[in-house]
């Protein structure tokens, strides 16, 4: 099975600051997010089209970060998805955010479950979401 990676942008804006002009440390997150959001909709799923087409959300269930350089006001980012694997009912998932330079700043392993979007237990990713997502 082999899984594409992804890479998005994001310049960093005065409201991902602190008050040293160096980005807060959860607004890493929000770029992932972002990041990982823009890779579904690359290969045609959209955010609310696991929901509304076959009953299914993706939620975080785990997550390491590691911070090795910081973000500065006005940078430009690039944000990379490389999904690892995907299991029966969840995703593995390394994310990366490097500068202009590519200077890597933040690392991130993420497991993303796969939920039933009513019952909000967990359901095997769906058979065709899988085929989008490999």
């Amino acid at each position: 099975m082999h899984l594409a990676a992804f890479q998005s942008q994001c310049r960093v804006y005065f409201e991902d600051t602190d008050s040293g002009g160096v980005v807060y440390h959860a607004n890493y997150l929000k770029f992932m997010e972002r990041a990982r959001s823009d890779w579904l909709a690359k290969y045609g799923c959209l955010p609310q089209q696991p929901a509304d087409k076959w009953g299914v959300i993706f939620v975080v269930r785990s997550l390491t970060l590691e911070f090795l350089k910081p973000a500065r006001l006005g940078d430009m980012l690039k944000v990379s998805v490389e999904p690892d694997s995907i299991q029966g009912a969840s995703m593995l998932i390394s994310q990366t955010v490097l500068n202009e330079g590519d200077e890597v700043l933040v690392r991130g392993k993420f497991r993303i479950a796969c939920i039933d979007s009513s019952r909000f237990k967990v359901q095997r990713i769906p058979a065709q979401l899988r085929r989008i997502l490999t």
